[in-house]
């Protein structure tokens, strides 16, 4: 039988109200056993017949006043990456003072949808709580909405099957993985490691390995460093096109999956700059983060990436003298 909304509480917690099986059986049993007490004038039957529809009342006052005590706990991990498996914790606590719960199964709503890993409590007694984990990965980026708790329960009778929703409204950021093959980070070092023109001097306890010039220290015999300081060294800029159009073969699906590699490859190369110590910063169309520098900082690069949404307006433009990459292009070649 399908489920109908029964009532909505204070709180706006929906409840739903369905048979069980042995609900229906039992209510059948009870229609037709006072049908026939009433054609043949047996008070006993009728009286049989009455006990088990009042037990069907009683079955879903108990179990309403249970549920309506109930309050959801839910705990998600600081950080959540694509495609990364991840515990989730979910509780809940009765708040009644006599009325014990059995049989309990909890599905966590995340965007409008159950999770297919219900979390199941075998008996949750007067003000208790308990608490499980369930196993769960995101395959697409950006904000997560959690917006509560589907708690179904049979308690005490098995006559019902009674499954409320709990607000618990959460929203947590699906950050982007880190796509990059070790040959295309070696061609980035390659191609970040030219010299540019420098003026060469000889090394000096506290420069940084990074601006060593090999070719002219084998050629002098010396360790020769570039005149550059890190703080002089150009930033480099992340080019993302956030803008959304057909692909050549048809539909915009291709592309929204092409675009969304371009955002790992992005993520992937902010990080090793970063290690490299370079200041990176990313450009996507109507928008831009300033360029940072030190791993410390690669949360605040790979937050903007998980945020960029489709958008059909020009590039900011970096200043003149700095380094853009458009990752796009790197990734294809």
């Amino acid at each position: 039988m399908s489920s109908q909304p029964a009532f909505h509480d204070f709180d706006r917690r929906r409840l739903r109200i369905r048979w069980t099986w042995s609900g229906a059986v039992a209510l059948l049993a009870a229609a037709f056993f006072a049908l026939y007490a009433v054609l043949l004038g047996n008070l006993l039957l009728l009286i049989w017949a009455l006990l088990v529809a009042g037990l069907f009342l009683a079955h879903a006052g108990l179990a309403c006043l249970a549920l309506r005590h109930l309050v959801p706990e839910r705990r998600v991990p600081a950080r959540i990456t694509c495609f990364t498996p991840f515990l989730c914790s979910v509780g809940l606590q009765n708040g009644s003072r006599f009325i014990p719960l059995y049989s309990i199964k909890v599905q966590d709503v995340v965007d409008g949808e159950p999770v297919d890993k219900p979390c199941f409590f075998f008996r949750l007694p007067p003000r208790a709580s308990q608490t499980t984990f369930y196993r769960h990965a995101f395959v697409h980026r950006g904000r997560a909405s959690f917006s509560g708790m589907l708690v179904t329960t049979t308690f005490p009778l098995g006559l019902l099957h009674l499954q409320v929703f709990l607000p618990l409204p959460e929203e947590s950021i699906v950050y982007p993985e880190k796509m990059l093959t070790p040959a295309r980070r070696h061609l980035l070092e390659q191609f970040l490691e030219r010299d540019f023109g420098a003026q060469l001097r000889f090394f000096v306890p506290g420069d940084h390995p990074r601006f060593i010039h090999w070719p002219a220290s084998f050629r002098a015999g010396r360790e020769l460093v570039r005149t550059e300081s890190r703080a002089m060294q150009r930033p480099v800029w992340l080019q993302v096109d956030n803008r959304l159009v057909p692909d050549p073969r048809g539909g915009f699906t291709r592309s929204e999956d092409r675009f969304e590699r371009t955002i790992a490859h992005a993520a992937g190369f902010a990080e090793v700059l970063l290690e490299m110590g370079w200041e990176v910063g990313v450009i996507s169309r109507g928008d831009q983060v300033s360029p940072v520098s030190g791993l410390q900082n690669l949360e605040q690069v790979v937050r903007f990436l998980a945020l960029i949404s489709y958008v059909d307006a020009p590039f900011p433009t970096p200043p003149y003298q700095d380094l853009v990459i458009d990752v796009e292009a790197w990734a294809k070649g």
